[in-house]
């Protein structure tokens, strides 16, 4: 069986096979207060259940706040790109991507204004997977960078996860770059 692995493109750069700490991103957004839009057409039941995911991280901080649904797509601050049908690299789970208001694209190290966090289908991934990979792309757009604790379920470690719920050291780490 072929390992899946998640991997996060930012820029077109592949960082995902190392395992960096959650302080290595230093860049973030210029605002915690942020609206959100789906890309597509979801039914608002849908969009409710699934924007729950993302914001297991803003409850976590009061200085991070979605919102509300934005007007548009393009001008709302946290986007979502929920089970596209063709991931660039195959096996990819999820891809967060960081822009300008403008729409340049950012590294880690910015200051970004907008953020696109995509979860792609994958024959393999089941719907917990999905959410999962979703909560691990926002964490991306909270700044969150792959964990490397080995000793105990991290949302933010890569790979397909059977579970979707933020670890203690996530929430700290967290809560030490937004506040509480």
């Amino acid at each position: 069986m072929i390992a899946i692995i998640c991997v996060v493109i930012i820029l077109g750069v592949y960082i995902g096979q190392k395992s960096i700490g959650a302080n290595t991103f230093t860049g973030k957004y210029t605002t915690g207060n942020l609206t959100w839009k789906f890309a597509g057409s979801y039914s608002k039941t849908t969009q409710e259940k699934l924007i729950a995911y993302p914001k297991k991280w803003s409850a976590l901080s009061s200085n991070l706040n979605l919102t509300k649904e934005g007007d548009s797509y393009k001008y709302s601050r946290f986007r979502i790109r929920y089970n596209l049908t063709k991931p660039p690299l195959a096996g990819l789970l999820g891809q967060t991507f960081l822009f300008t208001k403008e729409g340049s694209e950012l590294g880690i190290n910015d200051r970004w204004w907008k953020v696109t966090c995509s979860v792609y289908k994958n024959s393999s991934a089941s719907s917990v997977n999905k959410h999962a990979t979703l909560i691990h792309e926002a964490g991306h757009a909270f700044s969150m960078a792959h964990c490397s604790h080995s000793e105990k379920q991290h949302i933010m470690h890569q790979g397909l996860k059977s579970y979707a719920a933020v670890s203690s050291y996530e929430k700290d780490e967290l809560r030490k770059k937004w506040g509480k």
